[in-house]
Order: C-alpha cells, then sequence, then structure tokens
C-alpha cells in the first residue's frame, strides 16, 4: 500500500514539473512568434501556467481544497453553475474598442464569487471555465487560454485567502470577524488579476509596435477599466457571498458541520 502510494506521488511530482517544464517552452515559442495572432497571449498564458503548476504542486500537498464539505460530485455540480454564471455576467459588458478586448464587465464579480464561496480550486476552475468559453463564443480563441489561467489565478488567491490552506478560517467564527479576511481575500484576488491583466497589456502593445503616446493611451484606458471591474466585483461579491453562503447552511446543501 505504502509503495504504491509512494509511486503514485513520484508519478504526480513527475508530471507537475513536465507540464510546467513544457509551458515555459511554449512560452519562448510563442514569444519568439510576434507575427502570429495571439502569440503574445498563449506566450504570457505559458509564464503564468508554469508559474500556477508550480506552485500548485506546493500549495495542494496541504490546502483542503473541498471548503463546503460536501462529496466531490455536489461540488463539481457548483462549479459547473457557476462556470455558467461567470459566462452569462461577460456578456454584460460594455467594450471599448481603443483598448481592444477592454470591456466594464460583470464578469469578475462571480469570479470572485465563486473564489470565496467554492474554495481556490473548485473556485478557480469556475472561473476559469467561465471565462474560457466567454472567448471561444466571442471568437476569442486566441486568448481562451491566458482567459482561463488568469481568472483562474483571481479565484484562487481569493479562495485561498479567504479560507486559509487548511480550508476552514471561514467556519466557527461571526460573520464580523470573518469581513476583515473576506474583503483582503477579494482585493487580493482583484489585484492580482489586474497586475496580469496590465502586464500582457503591455508586452502585446509594444510586441504590435505601438508607439508611445499610442501605447500610453492603451495602458490608462485598460488601467482604468481593470480598476473599475475591480472595485465592482468586490463590493458586489462580498454581499453575495454572505448572503448565498447563509442560505446553502440554512438548508444544508454546502457548510453543514
Amino acid at each position: 500500500m505504502e509503495h504504491n502510494e509512494q509511486k503514485g506521488s513520484t508519478l504526480r511530482t513527475v508530471l507537475y514539473w513536465t507540464l510546467a517544464a513544457v509551458c515555459a517552452v511554449l512560452a519562448v515559442v510563442f514569444f519568439n512568434l510576434p507575427s502570429l495572432k495571439g502569440a503574445s497571449a498563449f506566450g504570457f498564458a505559458g509564464i503564468i501556467g508554469a508559474v500556477l503548476l508550480v506552485c500548485l504542486y506546493f500549495v495542494l500537498k496541504k490546502t483542503n481544497y473541498n471548503v463546503t464539505g460536501k462529496s466531490n460530485n455536489v461540488n463539481l455540480a457548483f462549479t459547473g453553475m457557476l462556470a455558467a454564471l461567470v459566462l452569462v455576467s461577460f456578456y454584460l459588458s460594455v467594450p471599448l474598442p481603443i483598448a481592444g478586448k477592454a470591456m466594464f464587465s460583470f464578469g469578475n464579480i462571480f469570479c470572485i464569487f465563486a473564489g470565496l464561496i467554492l474554495g481556490p480550486i473548485y473556485g478557480g476552475l469556475a472561473a476559469g471555465l467561465g471565462g474560457f468559453l466567454f472567448d471561444i463564443l466571442k471568437g476569442w480563441a486566441d486568448t481562451c487560454v491566458l482567459t482561463f489561467v488568469t481568472k483562474f489565478v483571481m479565484a484562487f488567491i481569493c479562495g485561498l485567502i479567504a479560507w486559509g490552506v487548511h480550508g476552514k478560517a471561514l467556519n466557527g467564527s461571526s460573520q464580523k470577524k470573518q469581513l476583515p479576511r473576506v474583503i483582503a481575500a477579494a482585493v487580493i484576488g482583484s489585484l492580482c488579476y489586474s497586475v496580469l491583466y496590465l502586464t500582457h497589456g503591455v508586452i502585446e502593445a509594444t510586441l504590435l509596435g505601438n508607439t508611445a503616446n499610442a501605447l500610453r493611451t492603451i495602458m490608462e484606458t485598460k488601467l482604468a477599466v481593470t480598476l473599475v471591474n475591480g472595485v465592482l466585483a468586490d463590493v458586489v461579491a462580498i454581499p453575495l457571498f454572505y448572503a448565498i453562503h447563509a442560505a446553502l447552511k440554512r438548508s444544508h446543501l454546502a457548510f453543514v458541520g
């Protein structure tokens, strides 16, 4: 039994580091193909994906990803419903053509909400899948992988800070004591996404050969957009989390015990 567990652990370790190496190699390849549409998006996604895989390798050893206390089937059902909400909410947007695909959107609300209500792993998957499907359906296949990774990171960090490594930080304490932690989780999750979004924006605009003035205009617009979306997401997602969290506890659908 112990031999099989050790063998399985070794295989997972090899798989994680192999995938991280592949992501890093693909990032280098795509960044050297600036003429290919979406090359910067795939390259940037490769870098973030490699870092994410390395972090997940260490974090998941100690992380309790099942914050709801329910079975994997129930958690997957919650993940599917949240992914659908993320997808639909991204359609409630106001596009800004001056900065490419930048837009004022309700999508980040449910990305943050997913991290708060489902924790880092299931919440990250819900946010990532919802954003991924939105890009595919909008015809933005060149950025779908990047969107999955960045939305996953946003919800993952939010969920990890909110629930803690052991997945119990919000259990057994009053809402008054929970609130500072929940606010910090939502704000830091949104800020991390904004940093990734703006960094990719600079790389993409630079590779496309924009002048200094054009680059400044694009990035100022993107900065305003991502800050507004972040503030909107945090202001709405936090009270929504408490309302749904309480309802799920009362109905014994999750967070019981």
